[in-house]
């Protein structure tokens, strides 16, 4: 047997006894391991991601399952005389309510001075919950605990008690956490102490760096795992003084609602930070107002902060943005001096910007209640907004004026197109109203009214006008500022005569379109509705539709009869006669009667006024 043979038959037969391992290991059920595979194609991570996915989603059920029996929360629960509080599960459970807080003093004081009920400005930004709710989202915190996010900047000073990861690739490969001690030092293993209290993170990065050159092809990666923590001491007039711990990336707002935030009867514009023997004055006004965030200064290991009471406080109400109750600041300090004297006087400008401003630009009306030494309340307009008149115990009122229309005239009625118009577009009766496409359905067309504020008189004057003549452009009439044009259906006329229940009285808008109206009502305006009555033309005898209607300048005879449903068949065209009623001289009236025959003369013709009747 050749050399060449003997090769072959090795490969051979090593080839069958893994193969006969394969199938052992396939019919016990074990994962057969296929060495120097690789599983690296975008296509295949795709589809590892997609099986994790379904995994996750398979084992929630049973999680949420899980956190329902052990996180549930019970007030009321007890076991053996004690009672037994058991954490809160979001999932399943809602937060208890927070009852009302009761007002403060000040808040009692200024709302009974005016109608309205004021709050203190500001104290509800720190969101504190109550007695009752704080065990609970506590519990919740303590289950599931907070973990900082993000890349600390490199300017970032450690100290004793921050803790470093360094995690090394290359020749060392090794991962670990490692804190700074009391003596300033970063100690890692196989490296010189290296110096790190005091310094930035960018500076003890260089450091690591530098020590790691000595390994051949190793790099090291360096992030802050956790920081130090540091004790301030809240005193004054906090919810719960004392001294909070915290750490040096909160600031004077964190320690503040740590301490459950300020009472009422704190000042949110003087409080102070104490560091190293020096006092920093905050304003939590301009944070509020104005936004500025360099108020909130992060705090250091050491730091005291003290809340005074409150100082000269003054109230805006009434038609303002943001009403209520704010504190100013002191000019000077002492009881000595006098109460008119100790606060700084603010302008109208100035308690505006406080309120956020007037709900609505106009005519608004500002009025002071201010409080005398002797403790009598006076009452004055304010007209400059640059004299400082505000001060401790004013109350700004705002009231708003009744807003006027200016530029615009009003389409109401039995129209597809109420509402207001400019009346730069909508100078003329023709151009307002300029075809029939506008109208409703049931349109009355022998009058329209014109609705118009006599300045000289002081008092609205109605102006009539025939719609149908109009729309064919026979007639026009200009428009004036803040007009309103009426139009009505004939269903509503035919409502004139009907009386008015007054019980069951439903406001209609003028010539309203609703198809539902309540008989008899036409407008709850009677003066309008006598308006329509005075113009109105009479209709008996042989037509389809006797009564009334009114009528406008130019209608002709035709266009009452249209109206009316045109004569019976009954009627003798040659013989209609018109009674018309004539204004004489010293106040006297006159009936002319017109006979006319219909087959001789043009009905278009024949004009129709108010007070004709037509037997």
């Amino acid at each position: 047997m050749s050399f060449q043979t003997q090769i072959f038959l090795s490969i051979l037969i090593f080839s069958l006894a893994l193969f006969g391992l394969a199938l052992t290991a396939l019919a016990q059920n074990q994962a057969a391991i296929a060495p120097w595979s690789v599983d690296n194609t975008d296509t295949q991570s795709r589809i590892r991601q997609y099986q994790n996915f379904r995994s996750l989603q398979a084992e929630t059920p049973q999680v949420l399952a899980n956190n329902n029996a052990q996180y549930e929360y019970n007030a009321q629960n007890q076991t053996t005389g004690q009672q037994q509080q058991r954490l809160y599960n979001p999932l399943t459970q809602s937060l208890p309510s927070q009852a009302p807080e009761n007002p403060s003093a000040l808040e009692t004081m200024y709302s009974g001075r005016i109608v309205d009920e004021l709050k203190q400005f500001g104290y509800d930004m720190f969101g504190v919950p109550s007695d009752a709710l704080r065990p609970v989202l506590e519990q919740a915190a303590q289950a599931s605990p907070s973990i900082p996010s993000g890349a600390v900047q490199d300017h970032f000073v450690l100290n004793s008690g921050d803790e470093l990861e360094v995690l090394f690739t290359g020749q060392r490969t090794d991962r670990g956490r490692y804190n700074i001690n009391s003596e300033g030092l970063l100690l890692i293993p196989d490296f010189p102490p290296i110096p790190a209290a005091g310094r930035t993170i960018g500076q003890v990065r260089i450091s690591i760096e530098a020590a790691a050159g000595n390994w051949h092809n190793t790099k090291p990666y360096v992030s802050l795992a956790s920081v130090r923590q540091i004790n301030v001491l809240v005193v004054g007039h906090a919810k719960r003084p004392g001294r909070q711990t915290l750490t040096v990336f909160h600031t004077v707002l964190d320690a503040l609602m740590k301490s459950g935030g300020i009472d009422k009867t704190g000042s949110l514009r003087q409080i102070k930070l104490v560091r190293d023997g020096r006092s920093t004055q905050i304003d939590l006004y301009a944070l509020l107002l104005h936004g500025s965030t360099h108020i909130d200064m992060q705090l250091r290991d050491g730091d005291r902060i003290i809340v005074p009471s409150i100082g000269p406080t003054l109230a805006i109400a009434g038609e303002v943005k943001r009403p209520g109750i704010y504190e100013v600041l002191t000019t000077v300090r002492g009881m000595r001096h006098q109460q008119e004297k100790r606060s700084e006087k603010l302008t109208l400008n100035e308690m505006l910007e406080l309120g956020g401003g007037v709900l609505a630009p106009g005519k608004n009306r500002f009025i002071k209640l201010g409080v005398t030494p002797n403790g009598q309340e006076i009452v004055e307009d304010i007209s400059d907004p640059f004299k400082p008149t505000f001060s401790d115990g004013s109350i700004l009122m705002i009231s708003k004026g009744s807003a006027k229309r200016a530029g615009t005239i009003e389409l109401t009625g039995h129209t597809l197109r109420p509402g207001l118009h400019p009346i730069t577009k909508n100078s003329t009766l023709s151009k307002f109203i300029p075809s029939g496409d506008i109208l409703g359905e049931d349109i009355y067309p022998l009058i329209g009214i014109i609705e118009r504020w006599d300045n000289d008189q002081l008092t609205r004057k109605l102006l009539d006008f025939p719609l149908r003549l109009v729309l064919k452009g026979d007639y026009d009439r200009k428009l004036k500022d803040g007009d309103v044009v009426h139009l009505f259906s004939n269903k509503q006329i035919q409502k004139l005569d009907t009386p008015i229940d007054e019980e069951n009285l439903e406001p209609i808008p003028v010539g309203s379109q609703n198809q539902d109206e309540e008989p008899g009502i036409l407008e709850t305006d009677e003066t309008l509705k006598a308006y329509l009555k005075e113009r109105s033309a009479f209709l008996r005898g042989a037509v389809r539709n006797e009564g009334h209607y009114p009528v406008s300048q130019g209608v002709s005879f035709d266009s009452v009869l249209a109206v009316a449903g045109g004569l019976a068949l009954e009627a003798d065209r040659s013989n209609i006669e018109v009674t018309s009623a004539n204004n004489g001289p010293h106040g006297k009236t006159s009936t002319t009667r017109t006979r006319i025959n219909l087959r001789d003369t043009n009905p278009t013709e024949i004009i129709i006024g108010a007070g004709d009747s037509m037997p």
